[in-house]
């Protein structure tokens, strides 16, 4: 009984309905009610199913449309008539199938009334006798489904996954399309509970797309809409969010519920709150109260109360009687007792305060007792902001609050399973973060802005790298690699293009079932600025930070720190990405020899404004930058050419725990698939050392990469790269077995040296609190510097410099070798001239490279 379209069941059993043989217009009366219930047309379903058992000539088929008789009660809010026929079947049930499906039915009920774990044992009793029968295995991927439910309103995500896509593979395979979908849409919430908000959106927007394809009814769409909505709220989309919220208002407007209509406007009230749209959202959830107070839904009202609070919060400028008004509601939550919520609002509301300059006010505002009693993580979290706060404001020193607070965001924030617990410790950590710059720039001290920097920066590597020793993340890994390179071409293929996608759904998937429990591994102590000054001796180190959308920098240098405002960061991004794109097109051919020369002046001219733009022209010698997460993928060496050699570093205080000399005793070379001109690097590095291991061809694989990369101090790496900005963790090198993703590092022993010939390694995205992209990850998993092209470089040119830069690194350090190529290519041509400029060296600092081999002879 196929229903992939419900409307097309209605008229394709139509006439069938008045057949003479009882049996056939039964079973066509239950097909309509059936198809009727699909369309939330619970009356007339009702109706059609009444009929349908009455004419039925046989117990087991009467007592099989009685089932689905009480899933349309129970939709209608008769659940007490639904579950009486329920147990009048499962009293005498014709046969063991029936009982099963009568007890699944019953679960749903149970699911419905909370009780959640009697739903969970009568479903995992019936389902074995639901799969055991061949005609009913479209009940049986309903039942899964719900069992699906259960374990999800558990917290059993693993199982719920589990559930849910065994419940689609029937579904699909039966006719109950939109049984698959509605699990489909429920893999996406799943995702949404772990963190995931990039698979849970395309899962959702798979569900959708499928939705429309059948012409669900508006039920379906509005709570697909709902969760949308809800994902890309926490996934920080804001417009799209409201976009969404919208939509689902719209959906159920029509349908004329009014406390679904109530629950819409709250939601819609959220997104616009988070998307800054304070206005709209204190109107939408004004209607949502009125309607609450009606229905005497006490917390939807309460929850709409906090709304107007969240509103100042996110108000840029509060005025006065405003600020008032929010005192006056805080009083009120801890009148009731809801001190953590107190505490949690009032510093908010103070934050707001604070930026507007409103000190008394803050200080009021978050002078909030104390609870009594042993706090949760997020509520501990919020106390220390409120005493950094109250430091602040009363002119005392806020960094023993701040350091407990990032504490507690590093050892304890990763380990919210809830993604509003997990959005609101980051936002949390924010404001710490923002708080304490804010604060170092009203009191102009540099050494204090750079401290609280340092503090957040140093814990923002990725965390969340996946064990590849796990069976099962192994298996999703290995499948996805074998799929590529059994498909090259998949990208012409929208088939294929969706297998891959759906494979790194499921490696995502397995990895965060194995890793939501790893700890993350903190930096201990306090920025020690003392070593830093030692460290760098003649050279400038310069730390770029935003406060309140400015950009801020820290000078160090000389034995003097300076703290000194560069603009407004949008301005900054914007010049800073179209030097990255400017560069980009001087590496792609169509343009004449004339053309070239006349942008690569452009460019150099940009590269020098640029410089003076972020405060370093006038700097002369050697610098390191540590630039925030969104100017990593900047030509440093072109904007330092009248400067000196550069080091981009994640922080200044990775960068101090550098090393005074690495020696190369052994050199790995990989050269991986579809590279013309790859083999020359392998011939330049044997050419300059004693001690290289060269791999390319078919064994150009993951496993060779480890195997080089755990006993060697200096990889090259030549291979075609791809960035993946919608999700960082899929930036991958492409080797001879498949992509070599971030996923496949964590059990790599990372060498001291890493160079990465492939296109696109040097660009980084941030993830959370995370920082992600290749580059990246080889640092923080141990290398000390990595060198990769922030854009497409072409693979000639690339060898022709990894030829010259190992000519010039011994007896050197990475950044003066990339400047000498630079400065070497400037009588060659401008293809020459862009990619030296496209290569950035990334890390920590390294006083010397030597030669193993030579350091012996000598």
């Amino acid at each position: 009984m196929a229903k992939t379209d419900p409307a097309a069941a209605v008229i394709a059993a139509a006439s069938a309905l008045d057949d003479p043989d009882a049996r056939t217009a039964a079973r066509a009366r239950w097909a309509t009610g059936r198809a009727m219930y699909e369309l939330a047309e619970n009356s007339e379903a009702i109706e059609m199913l009444s009929s349908a058992a009455s004419i039925a000539p046989e117990v087991g088929l009467r007592q099989r449309i009685e089932t689905s008789l009480a899933a349309a009660l129970g939709a209608s809010g008769q659940t007490d008539s639904a579950r009486a026929r329920l147990a009048a079947i499962e009293a005498e049930p014709a046969d063991d199938f029936v009982a099963a499906l009568a007890s699944s039915q019953t679960a749903l009920l149970d699911l419905g009334g909370g009780d959640i774990t009697r739903a969970r044992e009568r479903l995992r009793a019936a389902i074995p006798l639901l799969l055991a029968e061949p005609t009913a295995l479209d009940a049986a991927a309903r039942a899964l489904g719900n069992l699906g439910n259960c374990e999800m309103v558990l917290g059993n995500l693993t199982e719920a996954s589990d559930r849910y896509e065994h419940a689609i593979r029937l579904g699909r395979e039966h006719g109950e399309t939109i049984v698959a979908i509605g699990c489909q849409q429920n893999l996406g919430y799943v995702a949404m509970l772990r963190g995931d908000y990039p698979l849970a959106l395309a899962a959702l927007d798979d569900a959708r797309a499928a939705y429309e394809g059948i012409d669900a009814p508006s039920r379906n769409f509005s709570t697909l809409f709902h969760d949308l909505a809800e994902v890309r709220r926490l996934a920080g989309l804001g417009p799209e969010s409201v976009d969404a919220a919208t939509i689902s208002l719209s959906i159920v407007v029509d349908g004329g519920n009014t406390e679904r209509i109530a629950e819409a406007r709250y939601q819609l009230a959220l997104c616009c709150l988070d998307d800054g749209r304070v206005a709209e959202a204190r109107q939408m959830a004004s209607l949502a109260d009125e309607a609450f107070r009606a229905a005497s839904r006490t917390l939807w009202s309460q929850r709409c109360a906090l709304i107007e609070l969240e509103s100042v919060i996110a108000d840029p400028a509060p005025d006065t009687e405003t600020l008032d008004r929010a005192a006056r509601s805080i009083g009120g939550l801890v009148e009731l007792g809801w001190t953590s919520l107190a505490v949690r609002i009032s510093n908010g509301v103070a934050f707001a305060a604070w930026k507007s300059g409103d000190v008394s006010a803050a200080r009021h505002l978050a002078a909030v007792p104390t609870p009594d009693h042993q706090l949760p993580i997020l509520d501990a979290l919020e106390l220390e902001f409120r005493d950094a706060i109250l430091a602040t404001s009363e002119g005392s020193d806020p960094m023993p609050a701040l350091r407990r607070g990032r504490v507690l965001v590093s050892e304890h924030g990763n380990r919210l399973r809830d993604p509003e617990l997990r959005a609101r410790a980051t936002r949390l950590g924010h404001r710490f973060r923002q708080l304490g710059l804010g604060s170092a720039i009203e009191r102009g001290e540099a050494e204090m802005a750079l401290g609280v920097e340092e503090m957040w920066r140093r814990n923002a590597g990725p965390a969340r790298l996946i064990s590849a020793a796990d069976p099962q993340v192994a298996a999703a890994a290995e499948t996805l690699r074998r799929y590529v390179v059994e498909h090259p071409d998949h990208a012409v293929s929208v088939d294929e293009s969706a297998e891959i996608h759906r494979l790194e759904h499921e490696l995502r998937r397995r990895s965060f079932r194995s890793s939501h429990d790893l700890e993350r591994a903190t930096v201990d102590g306090d920025f020690d600025p003392s070593d830093l000054v030692a460290r760098l001796g003649g050279r400038h180190l310069v730390e770029l930070f935003d406060v309140r959308e400015e950009l801020w920098a820290v000078d160090v240098g000389g034995g003097s720190m300076t703290l000194r405002r560069i603009g407004p960061t949008e301005v900054v991004l914007a010049e800073a990405d179209q030097l990255r794109r400017r560069l980009g097109r001087l590496l792609r051919p169509g343009l004449t020899p004339a053309r070239l020369e006349t942008r690569w002046g452009q460019l150099v001219v940009d590269a020098r404004r640029f410089a003076e733009r972020i405060g370093i022209a006038q700097l002369r010698g050697d610098v390191v930058i540590a630039p925030t997460p969104s100017l990593r993928a900047v030509p440093w060496s072109l904007v330092t050419l009248d400067i000196g050699a550069v080091t981009v570093a994640p922080d200044a205080t990775t960068w101090a725990r550098g090393v005074e000399r690495v020696v190369l005793d052994d050199v790995g070379v990989l050269i991986g698939p579809r590279l013309e001109h790859g083999e020359a690097d392998g011939a330049e590095l044997l050419r300059r050392f004693s001690g290289v291991t060269v791999v390319s061809g078919a064994q150009s694989t993951g496993r060779a990469l480890a195997d080089l990369a755990g006993r060697t101090q200096l990889l090259h790496i030549a291979a075609h790269g791809e960035f993946r900005s919608d999700n960082a963790w899929f930036s991958a090198l492409e080797l001879a077995d498949g992509p070599f993703t971030l996923y496949d590092l964590e059990d790599v022993a990372a060498p001291d040296l890493v160079t990465l010939a492939a296109c696109d390694t040097g660009r980084t995205a941030v993830d959370g609190a995370e920082l992600t992209g290749v580059a990246p990850a080889w640092i923080h998993a141990g290398s000390r510097r990595v060198l990769a092209p922030i854009c497409p470089v072409p693979d000639l040119e690339a060898s022709t410099f990894a030829g010259r830069y190992y000519r010039a690194l011994i007896g050197s350090s990475p950044e003066r070798a990339l400047r000498a190529v630079l400065v070497e290519s400037l009588d060659n041509e401008v293809i020459e001239r862009a990619t030296a400029a496209a290569f950035v060296t990334y890390g920590c600092d390294i006083g010397l490279v030597s030669n193993g081999q030579e350091d012996a002879s000598e």
